[in-house]
């Protein structure tokens, strides 16, 4: 949990991100990603690994934390 003030990042620079690591195969993972209620791209992480990318979220824009967001 961040203990950091929230603070808009310039417009020029990166916005943050997250990702959301599986500890499975994509196969599976792609069976219950509808899930989530959001699509988003599936790729493999290493062995037994695999991350789903949310495309969109309210850190885009700087609104929240991107911890915040991630933790619901």
């Amino acid at each position: 949990m961040s203990t950091e003030e929230s603070v808009p990042a310039p417009a020029s620079a990166p916005a943050p991100g997250a990702l959301l690591l599986c500890r499975a195969e994509p196969d599976p993972v792609a069976a219950v990603a509808p899930l989530l209620g959001e699509r988003m791209p599936l790729v493999g992480a290493g062995e037994g690994w695999s991350a789903l990318v949310p495309r969109g979220g309210p850190w885009r824009d700087g609104g929240e934390p991107v911890d915040r967001v991630a933790a619901g």
